[in-house]
């Protein structure tokens, strides 16, 4: 894959517009595109890894909760 910083912005809009929608996972698939296609580019790298972080601590804390509740 070429770097195509424009199409990395392309997909960083569309990364962020799934998240306001409350797509998370779809946001991070968006998020890790435009990281390959800009992979230069530190900020969208981090918005992909912080993003990947919350979906990961949300899973964490779910299977807690089921876990105190004998689930």
């Amino acid at each position: 894959m070429h770097p195509d910083p424009k199409r990395a912005q392309k997909l960083l809009s569309g990364a962020a517009k799934r998240k306001r929608q409350g797509d998370s996972r779809k946001a991070l698939a968006a998020y890790e595109e435009a990281a390959r296609y800009a992979p230069q580019d530190a900020s969208i790298v981090e918005q992909g890894v912080s993003l990947r972080s919350r979906l990961v601590r949300a899973q964490v804390e779910a299977a807690e909760r089921d876990a105190l509740a004998g689930r």
